[in-house]
């Protein structure tokens, strides 16, 4: 090989160290010539990574592995676009703490924290499984470090980091931090470590963002094992010290709608700081969603001064404090008027409003643990649970609404600094968020490790070769061989005909994270089915098959046609088992169909992203449980292709061809009947639809977000589902109609829409139409007028500013209670409302089997005390029921035996019965609440129960 030239780079499977839950395929490894990285933690790598990382992005791109070692950096790195830095990684988490793998040990840029980043990421490169680890940093004596990493390219979107402990990072991640500028479509996922000063900082994004599965805290820098680890008592002190007065765990300065999933952040002076980004022209902020985070034993576990319209939603989380004079668990100095901070199922330790305060926050279904002084804003309290101190009103309080909260001391419960009117009213349902985290289930692999690589089956990735033939033969040696994976190096290859992808198989490119046609990669070029919307599918996957790291295009396709091209769906699947992993639809008219074939359960679809014209996603005729994880769907896919893919893109963001056409075409997500279906974290910008729900769909939504959409939630059919932390703002397109959420007169089913945030820029902007049960909890419309015309509806927490009404023409009026922060229906006489009790209940114990065989009958007792003001009798028709089971009669019958006699307030009441287990064989969730039959559920849910219904004897033993 000549002076100087790229490596042919033959792609291979990486023989590592330790499991990895799917196949590592690579093109160039450091330790190999030419590039020779010792990894000994003693010679300098920095020379030999950075080569094989120009080499890799001279290819267009390619995966870079790194085997286990220790690699000493004496200078710094960056990763170039398309390029993956992979090694070898164990999650300390599960390790006992013990950091193994690839290790990075950097020495460069000690005792300056501006000096040049250790990372520097360009667009679309990847970071997977290492460690990073500072050999000299001490828990005794902190020295200041630059950025581990940063997203320093000015164009440097779609970067992914995942998998990777920040050992003692004294700056982890900066997301625009050094240059302020604006990193978009961000994959963040397993992140652990004790980053010493900041963990996180996301600077300015104004697209979507994903940070799921983060844990920082000092433990990992304490157990990692490795040389100077503080693992003593007087170590850990210091190392505690310093977290507790200089650490912050994730800053968010401006943000469009990041998505934050099972974050912990342990011991930081701040754990989550949502503050301002400066102008010009004016201070930006950041409004969100949060699901299962925990924050603990800092000084201010999460600090809110600045926060964009329309606020945060956040469930199923924890916030408290160090127990130490001034610490707080949430504070909110938020200047900003309308921008709520939505908490629902969380326990606060304590929440501190000050006077400066012109914002305002909603609990609901919390456990407050500590004092709630609000001093000013606008605050709404409802169905919480006071474990300690009561809620002090201050004087700059502008509105305040409190119903059927739940005080262990009733003398000192409100304390109002100004008089107030207190109107008694009854406490309106518990509704919950559901307390089933989403699974992340694993990525799928194929059927076998061989590799079949489609250069070596006549394949060029010129543009202008037609490699058909060449892929058909690939996909086919590999259906041979038993499964496989048929690997597509970067290049551009044109197909002109259907591609099957055999069972037990996977088409893969370069990409080891959600790609974007800013790099092409490895893309498939296609003219198949042009101007034919019911032609054949381009790729169509067999019964447990896949596609993974693609970037797919049509070079015909033209948005300036009034009508652009219609085409076939761009991927199908054929059955069961499917998947769909890191593929990009840069102009696909149709998407992705998992719903034409008999069944599509099983399926797991992660990272598809890209911009569609007619239909996005559609899920269907799913039997089983199926997943969908982190799509998103905007036009920035085909405006900001690469110039070298050929045809015609959209010029600029705002083009008006284009935003007219997908708003009267696009209906982007659309889910119809699945048996048990997971959405998270999902999103779309510009659309006719954004998320169709209809049929019998049974599942739950995380973290939706519709943006720019003309109907941004509709729900037809049957549906039993819960959406959790779902935004959606609607775009005004005159004369059309907008709706925020639209429920027809189609809808049957049952919907639970819980902490949501439905808004627009003006207009009637909601409609409730069908006939089905509806419960929303928490819903803030701002700016949006509408009408709700069902009887089955419980609409309450609603937040509404300037026109906000809600029109009922069913001729039932609202209690009081729903609305709130200047609704036309609230009486604006009765700035505080408390409540009167009636029907509540606390769950005090239950005895439930963990295992039962199919059809057996087993026993069960529960007991639940009588906290309300009411009385328990058979003759008002209390009784015992399984919300869970009701309507599809898992345990054939939704009631326990009603009891006898009366149970009176502050009495309890014991059921015992008898269940039986359905026949086939599975795991089966069970809890139970009490209920009054024909007028509401009420109080407190047993904890969840997950039976195992095993396939031994159905005999009815007990």
């Amino acid at each position: 090989m000549r002076s100087g030239a790229i490596p042919r780079a033959i792609a291979f499977v990486c023989n590592t160290t330790f499991p990895t839950e799917d196949l590592i395929i690579a093109q160039f490894n450091v330790r190999e010539s030419p590039y020779h990285a010792k990894g000994d933690g003693v010679t300098d790598d920095t020379v030999s990574f950075q080569k094989a990382i120009d080499d890799a992005a001279a290819l267009g791109g390619a995966v870079v592995f790194v085997p286990t070692g220790v690699y000493r950096f004496n200078g710094t790195l960056r990763l170039k676009s398309g390029v993956t830095l992979r090694g070898e990684w164990v999650n300390p988490k599960t390790n006992g703490g013990k950091v193994e793998g690839t290790i990075l040990a950097v020495y460069a840029g000690r005792g300056d924290e501006k000096a040049t980043p250790f990372l520097t990421l360009e667009k679309v490169s990847s970071l997977r499984d290492v460690s990073v680890w500072y050999p000299e940093q001490k828990a005794n004596s902190i020295v200041p470090y630059p950025w581990t990493i940063d997203l320093g390219d000015p164009l440097g979107h779609c970067p992914t980091v995942c998998e990777v402990t920040f050992v003692n990072s004294y700056q982890a991640i900066s997301n625009g931090a050094i240059d302020g500028k604006v990193y978009n479509m961000t994959h963040y996922r397993d992140l652990y470590g004790t980053p010493l000063k900041h963990g996180l900082w996301i600077e300015a994004l104004s697209d979507w963002t994903d940070v799921e599965r983060v844990s920082f805290g000092p433990r990992y820098w304490k157990e990692s094992g490795l040389p100077g680890a503080p693992s003593d008592q007087l170590s850990e002190t210091d190392l505690r010290r310093w977290l507790f007065n200089e650490g912050t765990g994730l800053t968010i300065r401006r943000g469009d709608w990041p998505a934050l999933y099972d974050i912990h952040l342990d011991g930081y002076g701040i754990g989550i700081h949502l503050t301002e980004k400066p102008g010009p022209p004016h201070a930006f902020a950041s409004n969100g969603s949060m699901y299962g985070i925990n924050v603990e034993g800092g000084r201010i576990g999460l600090e809110a001064d600045g926060i964009g319209h329309p606020g945060w939603l956040i469930s199923r989380s924890s916030f408290t404090s160090a127990n130490v004079p001034g610490a707080i668990a949430v504070e909110l100095n938020n200047a900003q008027v309308n921008c709520p901070l939505q908490f629902n199922t969380c326990v606060i330790g304590s929440l501190s409003m000050p006077e400066i305060n012109h914002g305002a926050v909603s609990l609901e279904n919390c456990k407050i643990e500590g004092p709630l002084d609000i001093e000013s804003g606008i605050v709404s309290l409802v169905n919480n649970q006071f474990t300690d101190t009561g809620v002090i009103l201050g004087k700059g309080v502008e509105k305040a609404v409190l119903a059927g909260n739940r005080f262990m001391k009733e003398s000192n419960a409100i304390e109002a600094k100004n008089p107030r009117i207190i109107k008694k009213n009854p406490a309106p349902s518990v509704v919950e968020v559901s307390n089933k985290p989403y699974a992340f289930p694993p990525v799928r692999r194929p059927a076998t490790n061989r590799l079949f690589n489609v250069r070596e089956y006549g394949a060029q990735g010129d543009q202008k070769s037609n490699d058909t033939e060449a892929f058909q033969k690939v996909l086919s040696a590999a259906a041979r061989a038993g499964g496989g994976t048929v690997y597509v190096p970067a290049g551009q290859y044109l197909i002109t005909d259907t591609l099957t992808v055999p069972t037990g198989v996977e088409l893969r490119g370069i990409f080891e994270g959600p790609p974007h046609t800013m790099v092409v990669g490895s893309c498939l070029l296609t003219k198949m089915g042009h101007g034919q919307e019911q032609g054949l599918p381009f790729i169509r996957l067999s019964a447990s098959s896949g596609i993974r790291g693609l970037n797919i295009w049509y070079p015909q396709q033209d948005y300036r046609k009034l009508s652009p091209y219609p085409y076939p769906w761009t991927i199908q699947a054929l059955g069961r088992g499917c998947w769909v992993k890191d593929v990009c639809l840069g102009n696909s008219w149709q998407g992705v169909d998992f719903a034409t074939a008999l069944d599509t359960g099983g399926h797991f679809i992660q990272g598809l992203r890209g911009t569609v014209l007619r239909r996005g996603l559609v899920v269907g005729h799913s039997t089983g449980t199926g997943y969908v994880e982190n799509p998103y769907f905007d036009h920035s896919f085909w405006v900001g292709a690469d110039p070298r893919l050929p045809g015609v893109r959209t010029p600029t963001l705002q083009d008006p061809v284009f935003h007219h056409f997908v708003h009267k075409n696009l209906d982007a997500y659309q889910f119809g009947d699945c048996g048990e279906e997971y959405l998270m974290d999902s999103a779309v910008f510009l659309a006719r639809t954004g998320l169709w729900v209809n049929g019998d769909f049974h599942g739950i939504v995380y973290q939706h977000d519709s943006d720019g959409c003309m109907v941004g939630l509709r729900i037809s059919g049957h549906p039993d589902a819960t959406f959790i932390n779902t935004n959606s703002a609607v775009h005004i397109d005159p004369p059309e109609k907008t709706d925020a959420f639209l429920f027809d007169d189609q809808f049957i089913g049952h919907i639970r829409l819980l902490n949501n945030s439905f808004w627009g820029p003006g207009g009637e902007g909601y409609r409730v139409l069908g006939s089905g049960q509806i419960v929303f909890s928490q819903l803030n419309v701002q700016f949006l007028t509408g009408v709700v015309v069902n009887p089955n509806t419980d609409l309450r927490g609603v937040l509404g500013w300037k026109n906000h009404q809600v029109d009922w023409l069913a001729g039932r009026q609202p209690n009081p209670l729903i609305c709130f922060f200047g609704c036309e229906v609230q009486d604006k006489e009765i700035p505080v409302i408390d409540e009167q009790k009636g029907n509540l209940s606390r769950f005090i114990s239950q005895n439930v089997p963990d295992r039962v065989s199919r059809g057996q009958l087993f026993s069960v007792s529960a007991t639940f005390q009588n906290v309300g003001t009411t009385m328990w009798t058979r003759e008002s028709k209390y009784n015992l029921g399984f919300p869970d089971g009701r309507d599809n009669n898992i345990w054939h019958t939704g009631r326990a035996m009603p009891f006898e006699g009366a149970v009176r307030p502050g009495d309890k009441a014991i059921f015992t019965f008898k269940l039986k287990a359905p026949q086939k064989p599975g795991t089966y969730d069970f809890r139970c609440r009490m209920v009054q039959e024909g007028k509401e559920w009420f109080g407190e849910f047993s904890p969840l129960v997950s039976i195992i219904v095993d396939g031994g004897s159905n005999s009815n033993k007990h």
